[in-house]
C-alpha cells in the first residue's frame, strides 16, 4: 500500500508528529482540490470533471488518513 499511499511512508510507530503531518498533508491536499472546484465552478464542463475529481480525493484522503492511524498504531 505504500506504493499508492506515499505519505504514510514517514509514519512512525508511536510517533505522534509523524502522524500529525501526515494527516495535515491530506487535508492541505483536500483544501487545495476544493479551492479549485470553487474556482473552476463556473464552466459547465469543468465544474462535472472536477466534481469527480473532488470525491476521489475526498476518498484519497480518508483512506490516506485511516492508513495513517493504523500504522501509528501498528
Amino acid at each position: 500500500m505504500d506504493a499508492f499511499f506515499p505519505l504514510n511512508k514517514n509514519v512512525k510507530k508511536k510517533n505522534i508528529s509523524s502522524l500529525i503531518i501526515a494527516i495535515l498533508l491530506y487535508v492541505v491536499l483536500s483544501i487545495v482540490v476544493g479551492l479549485l472546484q470553487k474556482l473552476l465552478g463556473a464552466i459547465p464542463v469543468v465544474n462535472w470533471v472536477m466534481g469527480i475529481v473532488g470525491y476521489l480525493v475526498w476518498l484519497y484522503s480518508v483512506v490516506g488518513v485511516i492508513l495513517a492511524i493504523v500504522k501509528f498504531i501498528k
